[in-house]
Parts: C-alpha cells; structure tokens; sequence
C-alpha cells in the first residue's frame, strides 16, 4: 500500500516539558524533585507558543497499522540503544 500525505510522528503519551522532564529523571533514576516547572511567560521565547499543544497522529497510525510508542516504550528503546549505552554508559541499562 502506497501512503501518500502529511503524517505527524509524535509519542503516544500527551505531556508538558516539565511532565517529560520528570519521568526522564525518574526512569534513569535522578530525584524529579530537582526539576522545577517554569511558566511560559518567564521565558525569553523568539515567538509565542501555545501553552498546550500536540499531535494527531490517527493518519500514521492507520498507515502503520498500529499506535506510536508510549514515552516510557521510547525511554525503554532510548535506553537499550547500543549508540546511547557507549555514549552514556551511566544510564545504560
């Protein structure tokens, strides 16, 4: 089958930066409590962003054929990645 179009490739979890943030830190074992949130409006940014954004990706998954990663999977794959375990070797698992 020949899939034609625009396909947005996104995880299948929905979270803010700072969300992203702490569950990195808590699946490579850093103390999340150390990462604290930041307002948009505190941030020096070269154009506005929206304060919640996303993408549907319903149009890959039916090309595909199933759903994206959750962000935990691809934590799980980041980390078992031979190219990341040479160049990270404290958080290889």
């Amino acid at each position: 089958q020949e899939a034609r179009g625009l396909f947005h490739a996104g995880g299948a979890t929905f979270m803010t930066r700072w969300e992203m943030a702490r569950e990195i830190a808590h699946f490579f074992g850093i103390d999340g409590a150390l990462i604290e949130p930041v307002p948009t409006c505190a941030v020096a940014l070269p154009a506005e962003r929206p304060l919640r954004s996303g993408l549907r990706t319903d149009a890959l998954e039916a090309a595909l054929g199933r759903q994206p990663l959750s962000f935990v999977e691809g934590l799980q794959h980041l980390a078992a990645d031979p190219h990341f375990c040479r160049d990270f070797p404290q958080f290889a698992r």
